[in-house]
């Protein structure tokens, strides 16, 4: 199966290159990919992501409660994440190609307006707001406002937020 290889080369290459795992832990983790990735085979789950230890970042800095994926993280050296058929999650790998209309002569670090097309699409629902605490080019904004949804965006720079209000033809906040 394809999905099998390719998840399978993927995730034994992660076990490969993390510092964090022993030589044992490693050899845990890739029989406990073996297993996943026989039952993805078998049609028992449909997909999965594979996190090991210290990918992930506690989200409250201050927080003493573990989700159940970081207790089984703080326990084991891996944890699965099993995708359930016909879910609503979209794939880890997103194809994004680069595109920068203004080579990089207004701002340092435009990002693909396709970036933003899936976890917009996911997080709030048409004719919901969706905010841009770093508004730079206005691509969130803008992509927003051909997806439905109202927007609004924050920026310290005058010469960004000018290019943002153009860019989203003044139906913007911010």
């Amino acid at each position: 199966m394809q999905l099998c290889w390719l998840l399978g080369a993927r995730y034994r290459r992660k076990i490969e290159r993390s510092t964090e795992l022993t030589d044992s832990e490693k050899s845990n983790a890739y029989a406990a990919l073996d297993k996943m990735l026989h039952l993805v085979e078998c049609g028992k789950v449909s997909d999965f992501s594979m996190v090991l230890r210290r990918e992930i970042r506690t989200a409250h800095r201050n927080s003493t409660g573990l989700s159940a994926g970081e207790k089984e993280l703080a326990e084991n050296e891996f944890h699965f994440i099993k995708f359930k058929r016909n879910s609503a999650l979209v794939s880890d790998v997103w194809n994004v190609f680069p595109e920068d209309e203004h080579n990089g002569e207004y701002h340092y670090a435009p990002f693909p307006e396709d970036l933003v097309k899936n976890p917009i699409a996911l997080t709030c629902p048409e004719g919901g707001i969706v905010l841009d605490p770093f508004v730079g080019t206005g691509a969130t904004c803008r992509v927003a406002q051909e997806m439905g949804r109202k927007s609004v965006g924050i920026e310290s720079s005058a010469v960004h937020m000018k290019l943002a209000r153009e860019g989203c033809n003044g139906n913007a906040s911010f």
